[in-house]
């Protein structure tokens, strides 16, 4: 009988996905980091030695070698036919007209008032910044993996006076009972994500139109600044600085702004007042009206006045004031030790608030609507984008860790995609026509990419990479390589853009995405 292999030997094998991709995989189990990524049903095979190639020969002058793809062993089959009748299973209750084509029945279940009911599935969209070329076994793959997920490893406690916080394994207050574990498994109720984008879309729609009315009926809370110079700071802002990390959520931000809700905040408005002063051209907002280097210093001072306030107690907005603020200090160059303070105060409160773990992995999901899940998502991912960025220029240590976070990169909310972008005019410029502002699929890239930028820094530029092993880290650099140029390759048409074409003038985030 064949010696058990060493741990070591079974560290270095893959899963299927990264096998057949030939990336390098991190054996996480259930699920590998690159399935997670890229939504895919992470297989691991126990107690099998499979070779996806075996060699069988070479020919007498030794330059080909000739390959023989083996056959997979009796359990692989069977775990297959599993994945195909799970799947099967879970189209017939999304689609009962399914079955014609599937050559079988569909399940029984409860009617009512002559209706068929069946439980709604979470379908994965075709989202525009999802590669053009997934094919059939892999689309599947992914929509498997939504059914058959594994919930969260973490809870989140809530207390008597309604707040709630994020707690692991480890922590005192982790709740293991029973209920909890019996909650935790039952499949969330959940509708077509179909349906979820077109709701996020109509009402993203039916705000964008009442910021007019609330804006004339005097609604909307500027905290004491002109109504007048307060529209200009938030229109320079949804043109420009908005779209490079998606930090705010417009549709719930303008909509709280006139009702008091709890997507607004004053911190968060002045953060914002204060980013787009150096878009400005106005002298109102400079303390000195002839240096530009004071824009938004009368933000920044009620800014200073506001935080303090908010440190008690984490919040979504003022995880996103301290986003937009530590951006903002960061791009002037000389406060780059605030921009580093102010974000990792942010970073913090997004793990209290366990924004790091995707709200449809956890049991208590009912309690948040559709625009709360995306506006976590969001939070996050943007939180997540400036950690690299600050961390790859600074020279630091990421706080945000890989293996440490389970979202998606999926936002449901896609009116932005295609919404027709027209940039600040200055008075003395030619009209620029304006072009599709593309927001929701460059984001997600620059998400992406934020992934394979943390790979980059724990891999290579950590403290301890210059005593690796030479061979192992040259394995690596070749796998971050081919992790840019896939990354490169999946570039939806309309962001692989050249830069040396000056016939067309993109918004700045696309181009900066390059």
């Amino acid at each position: 009988m064949p010696p058990a292999a060493t741990p070591k030997k079974r560290a270095a094998a893959a899963c299927e996905f990264c096998r057949r991709r030939k990336i390098k995989c991190d054996n996480v189990q259930p699920t590998c980091r690159n399935c997670e990524t890229y939504g895919k049903t992470c297989i691991y095979v126990e107690g099998e030695k499979r070779p996806r190639y075996a060699i069988d020969s070479r020919c007498s002058t030794g330059s080909i070698t000739l390959l023989t793809i083996t056959r997979p062993s009796n359990s692989r089959i069977q775990q297959l036919e599993e994945e195909n009748r799970l799947l099967q299973d879970a189209l017939l209750r999304a689609d009962p007209n399914a079955a014609a084509a599937l050559g079988t029945t569909s399940p029984s279940a409860p009617s009512h008032d002559g209706q068929l009911i069946t439980s709604p599935v979470s379908v994965p969209l075709p989202a525009a910044s999802r590669s053009q070329d997934v094919g059939d076994e892999e689309a599947a793959a992914a929509a498997l993996t939504e059914i058959s997920r594994p919930p969260a490893l973490s809870r989140i406690a809530y207390f008597a006076t309604g707040e709630s916080s994020y707690h692991g394994p480890t922590s005192a207050l982790y709740d293991d009972s029973e209920q909890y574990k019996k909650k935790a498994t039952q499949p969330a109720k959940k509708v077509p994500e179909e349906w979820v984008q077109k709701g996020l879309m109509a009402e993203a729609a039916q705000q964008r139109q009442m910021e007019a009315i609330n804006h004339t009926t005097g609604k909307l809370d500027f905290d004491g600044v002109d109504p007048e110079l307060a529209m200009h700071l938030l229109d320079l802002h949804w043109s420009r600085q908005h779209h490079s990390f998606c930090i705010t959520y417009r549709p719930a931000f303008m909509r709280d702004m006139a009702h008091g809700g709890r997507y607004f905040s004053k911190l968060l408005l002045n953060a914002i007042f204060f980013g787009v002063s150096k878009f400005s051209p106005r002298s109102e907002v400079r303390s000195n009206p002839d240096d530009v280097r004071t824009a938004g210093s009368r933000f920044r001072q009620r800014i200073k006045e506001l935080v303090g306030q908010e440190l008690d107690k984490s919040k979504i907005t003022t995880i996103q004031a301290l986003l937009v603020f530590s951006s903002s200090l960061f791009a002037l160059g000389e406060e780059r030790s605030a921009a580093w303070l102010y974000a990792g105060i942010a970073f913090r409160m997004i793990i209290d608030l366990g924004l790091h773990v995707d709200a449809t992995l956890l049991p208590n999901l009912n309690t948040m609507s559709d625009e709360d899940v995306e506006i976590r998502r969001r939070v996050f991912w943007s939180a997540y984008l400036v950690d690299k960025l600050q961390s790859l220029y600074q020279g630091r240590p990421v706080s945000l860790q890989e293996i440490d976070c389970r979202v998606p990169i999926t936002f449901l909310d896609a009116y932005e995609e295609l919404e027709h972008w027209q940039p600040f005019q200055y008075p003395e410029l030619p009209p620029h026509p304006g072009a599709p502002a593309y927001s929701v699929s460059t984001f997600g890239q620059f998400c992406r990419l934020s992934v394979v930028m943390n790979r980059i820094l724990n891999k290579v530029y950590t403290e301890r990479s210059t005593r690796r092993n030479p061979d192992d880290l040259l394995l690596d650099l070749r796998a971050l390589h081919e992790d840019l140029e896939r990354w490169r390759n999946e570039l939806p048409e309309h962001l692989n853009i050249s830069l040396f074409d000056t016939t067309t003038v993109h918004p700045p985030h696309i181009l900066s995405l390059q």
